[in-house]
């Protein structure tokens, strides 16, 4: 993941149209589950960038990535937030208390080149395990109706498009999946929870589940 880094921050500091648009409409409804006494864990957080806009709002925002330079770069984002905490460690091998009131992983963490598609059902059952019953766990995928943005996106960013293959993009940074609704679906009822899938943009989809 070290090597996405330059990247990584490229397309959150200077994001496309398309981009700024998600990261605004995913930020408002994230938004909407937050009170002042809110606890929330930011899964794969980056650089901060959405703990960054709902610190105001909440009483605790921790956030976990198990790359050195995010969390260096995350601390440095957050640094005047007092209610803002960054882990450096593997989110999979870290024990967390049932203490969020949400919980969230975004821009497509459960699609990344880094995590193994056969951990993915593994990844929302910890999320599920470390959140308040009746709270909601939130997840921002790339959507499978928008991947011909691919061909757009990652050269922006300094990535190039190997090919495109299913509804995977093949890249110099390795793959990075588009989910289906279908593919969402079946993850979700594997959970046995409450839950719905939204449009988010044209190029993204948001999986909610209810812990």
């Amino acid at each position: 993941m070290s090597n996405y880094f330059r990247q990584y921050i490229r397309a959150v500091e200077n994001p496309l149209p398309e981009m700024a648009e998600y990261f605004d409409k995913e930020n408002f409804y994230l938004k909407n589950y937050v009170t002042p006494d809110s606890v929330i864990l930011d899964v794969g957080c980056g650089n901060g960038r959405t703990m960054k806009f709902l610190a105001p709002y909440a009483k605790t925002v921790i956030g976990v990535d198990y790359d050195k330079k995010m969390i260096a770069a995350a601390g440095n984002n957050l640094s005047r937030f007092d209610n803002a905490k960054v882990i450096y460690c593997d989110f999979f091998h870290y024990q967390f208390k049932k203490m969020f009131d949400l919980s969230l992983a975004s821009y497509n963490l459960l699609g990344s080149s880094e995590l193994d598609p056969r951990r993915r059902p593994l990844l929302l059952q910890n999320m599920l395990e470390c959140t308040k019953p009746g709270k909601h766990i939130v997840l921002s995928v790339w959507s499978d109706q928008g991947i011909e943005f691919a061909n757009k996106y990652y050269p922006h960013i300094g990535i190039r498009v190997k090919k495109i293959e299913g509804n995977d993009v093949v890249t110099d940074h390795g793959i990075f999946k588009r989910f289906t609704k279908d593919e969402l679906n079946h993850l979700a009822v594997a959970t046995g929870r409450e839950f719905q899938l939204l449009e988010l943009t044209d190029i993204f989809y948001l999986l909610d589940l209810k812990a």
